[in-house]
């Protein structure tokens, strides 16, 4: 996992499953988990591999770092990856642009 950039506030996630773990009844899982844990905007790209992308509030990179990884785990274990990054306004409309490129 990679945090990069120190604002509080909404942070976006771009996170997948490793392959070892890369099943269809996991995403269903992982929509659950992520709705309940207050995740806005999941997006979800099945292909070769799943990749989910969503935005989560927090206080701190820190607190985003680690109400990721609780989500992520609750699923996958420890067989994921994620890049969390903070978001100002400005950055939004282009990072969520960039996400799907």
């Amino acid at each position: 996992m990679h945090c990069m950039g120190n604002e509080s506030s909404r942070f976006l996630v771009l996170a997948g499953p490793d392959p070892c773990v890369d099943r269809a009844e996991a995403v269903e899982e992982f929509r659950t988990e992520a709705e309940l844990a207050g995740v806005n905007g999941l997006r979800i790209s099945l292909g070769e591999k799943t990749r989910f992308r969503f935005e989560v509030e927090a206080h701190s990179p820190e607190s985003a770092c680690s109400l990721v990884t609780t989500l992520l785990r609750a699923v996958y274990g420890l067989n994921w990856s994620a890049e969390v990054v903070s978001l100002c306004a400005a950055q939004r409309a282009l990072a969520q642009a960039a996400s799907w490129n």
